[in-house]
């Protein structure tokens, strides 16, 4: 048993000590250290780091300050054209500056007006005419963005500084704005042209076509199916579009058309009439046709 005994204390220190390998020879194998467990000092760590860092850290011990309070936060409207008003030039002759005009009373803008001559040929100048080639009004100038045609510049005024009482006149609904852009299109590609058409021999004291005639009346009947049983052009409310339109069959008062034949579009030009700063911004212009 003694002999037993010191042979495995032998063979423990053999496999310990040497490999088993005999081909390469007897390779000594260290043992691997049993090394002692790592013992970091996390609170003098924690403290290095704050010392370097730029804010100074306070221990939640030594700290007696009390909770940060919530700060509310008032959202304030920013008005643009309080110091910056937009500089708009205009003819009283003109329908497309009165409609202009009544969209900025509407939504309570400070304007800068520049009067342009068209008698005098003050759109035909050369500095008219870097703001707008086509040498027409109303053009607007808003530090920098300078825009020539009157249904953009009231899709613009409206868009930028329209308040959410004022909404329902482009509303941001796809379906509602879909149905004003439609109109806004079909007053400046069928029904402007055509009034224009007519309108025209009447300032040079000629009688206009009948051809023109025709036209005029297909395209008022055409107004009144797309205005329907509706209010107004864009729904149960005033839009862009109906103060456009408004400005474009004005243009018909020199001719003395009677609007009767039309009943829906009569009783709809009384609505438009009556509202807030239409009768106002359209007062010189209906005055200067009624001249003519």
């Amino acid at each position: 048993l003694t002999t037993l005994r010191e042979m495995s204390k032998y063979q423990e220190r053999w496999e310990t000590t040497y490999s088993s390998s005999y081909d390469t020879g007897y390779t000594p194998r260290t043992p691997m250290p049993v090394l002692p467990p790592i013992q970091k000092n996390y609170r003098r760590l924690s403290n290095k780091m704050h010392s370097e860092s730029p804010r100074q850290h306070i221990s939640p011990r030594r700290c007696n300050a009390s909770p940060r309070k919530e700060q509310k936060f008032e959202f304030k409207r920013y008005n643009y054209f309080q110091d910056h008003p937009i500089v708009f030039y205009q003819s009283r002759a003109s329908s497309s500056c009165a409609s202009v005009l009544v969209i900025a009373r509407w939504l309570n803008l400070d304007l800068t007006f520049v009067d342009i001559n068209l008698a005098a040929g003050e759109h035909k100048t050369e500095r008219f005419l870097r703001l707008n080639p086509a040498g027409a009004v109303p053009v607007i100038e808003d530090k920098g963005l300078i825009l020539s045609e009157s249904r953009a510049i009231t899709r613009y005024l409206v868009n930028a500084y329209g308040s959410p009482e004022t909404e329902y006149m482009y509303s941001r609904n796809p379906a509602l704005r879909a149905d004003v852009d439609n109109a806004l299109d079909f007053d400046l590609s069928m029904l402007s042209p055509a009034i224009k058409e007519y309108i025209a021999p009447l300032y040079a004291h000629k009688l206009p076509a009948e051809e023109s005639k025709h036209k005029v009346i297909n395209i008022l009947k055409v107004a009144e199916n797309l205005l329907g049983y509706r209010k107004f052009f864009g729904g149960d409310r005033v839009s862009i579009a109906d103060i456009s339109i408004y400005g474009t069959l004005i243009g018909l008062l020199p001719a003395n058309y009677d609007f009767c034949q039309n009943p829906v579009l009569h009783d709809w030009l009384q609505r438009i009439h009556c509202l807030p700063h239409v009768r106002e911004a359209y007062e010189s212009y209906i005055s200067i046709l009624s001249q003519r």
